[in-house]
């Protein structure tokens, strides 16, 4: 998003963002376009949202440049949950495809799409994983129960001494 609002050329663009996959942008947690809109403002991001859309239009011989805004509202209000990263690794597999004929709105909604629920699927993955991983290192979990009980007994012990003062007083 910054890079974008500071006006970065495309290759820096492309630079930056080239080495995304989904998982890689889940790991890392970007922000959400539904999160970028209450940071930034709705204009700023379907802003963004615009110049993702003209690069990819461009692509294929400016197909969408009159589209690109209408396009843009309805990515940032129906795909919310989607990071821009996500969007442009989306537009990124659409300009390899295999693509017969013209480049539709229709096309890049689809690709859109699947895009979100590749997205839903790898986080699941991503989740599971991570509680498997969890449940492989069973000495930490014990040990932070462990912790948990000796704050209570702490707990309990200050608070029944603070009691015997009071009724000594």
């Amino acid at each position: 998003m910054q890079m974008t609002l500071e006006k970065a050329s495309r290759t820096d663009l492309m630079r930056a963002f080239n080495q995304l996959s989904t998982q890689k942008i889940i790991e890392v947690g970007y922000p959400a376009i539904s999160i970028l809109r209450r940071g930034y403002g709705t204009e700023k991001v379907e802003k963004v949202l615009e110049v993702l859309i003209v690069d990819l239009s461009l692509a294929f011989d400016a197909e969408l440049g009159d589209q690109a805004e209408e396009l843009a509202v309805e990515i940032s209000t129906r795909w919310g949950s989607l990071t821009l990263e996500d969007v442009y690794v989306c537009f990124g597999d659409v300009k390899k495809g295999k693509h017969f004929g013209k480049l539709t709105q229709n096309k890049v909604l689809n690709a859109l799409e699947k895009q979100h629920n590749n997205r839903i699927n790898a986080s699941d993955d991503y989740n599971y994983n991570r509680h498997l991983a969890q449940k492989e290192r069973p000495g930490e979990r014990n040990n932070t129960a462990e912790r948990m009980l000796n704050i209570a007994a702490k707990t309990r012990y200050l608070h029944e001494k603070a009691k015997g003062e009071s009724e000594e007083i």
